[in-house]
């Protein structure tokens, strides 16, 4: 897995925070990054069908609502996009595999998790990690996710930039794999029986 530059990307920054928005839009710019800046809900979701769009920095609470629609539309596409927002401390649950990054931030942490997000197969990124019927089959793809993403932490480290959001989302995949785990071994139990008596 190649880690990305963002140099020649095309960024999605919805957010409705005047200062917050040049600051971040410079950064991007300066790392070689066109920057498409929404700051209502109306434009963003137009933006969000340009098809050269390459990711996306959504402030999830904006003035005038929620941003949940422009990011089920970037999921769709499957576009990666990361959270920097100040509103929740954590992400909906449908959207929990994007990195969150609560403001305020330094733009080393933001630009880690954007390049983390950009480089990250998009499944890993798009879906959260979730409980499927076949719940052994939902461990194995679980156990192949956290290896991908802990071999993309370690490129990303290697290169100097900050993994704070992606060992987050690591932390997270491990608690979740966890539950699956925990879940797949109370459904491999015997059913208990009042009558069940152990033998000697």
């Amino acid at each position: 897995m190649q880690v990305r530059s963002l140099t020649g990307s095309e960024i999605l920054l919805v957010e409705d925070e005047p200062l917050i928005a040049v600051d971040l839009a410079h950064v991007l710019e300066c790392e070689g990054a066109r920057v498409h800046h929404a700051r209502d809900i109306e434009p963003a979701l137009r933006m969000a069908d340009f098809p050269s769009l390459t990711a996306g920095i959504i402030d999830l609470r904006l003035a005038t609502g929620s941003a949940e629609a422009v990011c089920e539309k970037l999921a769709h596409r499957n576009v990666p996009f990361i959270f920097y927002t100040g509103a929740v401390a954590e992400p909906p649950a449908r959207f929990a595999a994007a990195p969150l990054i609560p403001k305020p931030a330094p733009p080393p942490t933001i630009l880690g998790a954007l390049r983390y997000a950009l480089s990250a197969d998009p499944r890993d990124i798009v879906a959260p990690l979730q409980a499927a019927p076949d719940l052994l089959r939902a461990i194995r793809d679980g156990e192949e996710r956290i290896e991908r993403v802990r071999a993309l932490i370690a490129r990303l480290e290697a290169l100097g930039s900050d993994t704070s959001a992606a060992q987050r989302l690591l932390a997270s995949l491990h608690n979740a794999m966890e539950a699956m785990r925990y879940r797949a071994n109370i459904c491999a139990a015997p059913p208990w029986s009042a009558n069940y008596i152990p033998r000697p």
